[in-house]
């Protein structure tokens, strides 16, 4: 009985060091398509903007629904651990929300940093293209007002109801290029480390009458009655 549980070991060992020896296969980049970045006014008081590629996101927060007039699109990554693809221009928008007072809004900016106080990080919204237009895509232009909060808006829009001087808001730059169409590429996580363990490491895990884990890189040995 040990001997053909031995010899069954054995052939399983060989089998999995040949597997272990095989080239491997390439992982190809995925191709992702930008998704609409969809728009909300948080309230009428307030007139903060919450900028989602989850639309349901703002549906059900009870949000005003207040879409771009032109297309502005975002970029999502395909699955945990995959990095955009060099040469693309895709960096990453970060997102927080804001309680200060009596009013509350988002503010979005390309760059991490620990704000002031009442800022709350909220992760990355997705990927977009830098500001300075070197990879394409539509001005996301970021307005303030001391007592309103950020207004992000596209190139020659106004906010809504014409507050822009009644609320004071002032003009504070582009935030980021958000991309309008395309295709864009992402990189697969690494392969998890390769088990490659020696023929002297292998003819020792035989000889003990045991097998070679390769999940974790380890002899086991068979236990009998």
């Amino acid at each position: 009985m040990r001997k053909t549980s031995v010899f069954v070991a054995s052939v399983c060992v060989l089998a999995l060091s040949v597997l272990a020896l095989a080239p491997a296969v390439q992982a190809q980049p995925v191709a992702v398509s930008p998704v609409p970045f969809e728009r909300f006014i948080v309230n009428n008081t307030n007139l903060g903007t919450l900028l989602t590629a989850n639309y349901y996101e703002g549906v059900y927060s009870n949000f005003a629904y207040y879409p771009f007039p032109q297309t502005a699109g975002i970029v999502l990554s395909p699955g945990a651990g995959y990095t955009p693809s060099p040469g693309q221009g895709l960096i990453p928008l970060y997102r927080w929300r804001v309680q200060q007072s009596n009013r509350w809004y988002f503010y979005y900016s390309t760059y991490y940093s620990t704000l002031g106080s009442g800022y709350h990080f909220e992760g990355m919204s997705g990927y977009v293209l830098p500001a300075d237009g070197s990879f394409g895509g539509i001005n996301l232009q970021a307005n303030y007002s001391q007592s309103k909060g950020y207004f992000f808006t596209l190139p020659n829009e106004s906010i809504p109801g014409n507050t822009y001087n009644q609320f004071g808001f002032n003009y504070h730059g582009v935030t980021c290029n958000l991309p309008q169409g395309g295709t864009f590429y992402f990189d697969p996580p690494p392969p998890p480390p390769v088990c490659e363990p020696s023929e002297s490491e292998l003819s020792w895990c035989d000889r003990q009458g045991g097998y070679w884990d390769y999940g974790n890189c380890t002899c086991q040995s068979y236990y009998y009655q």
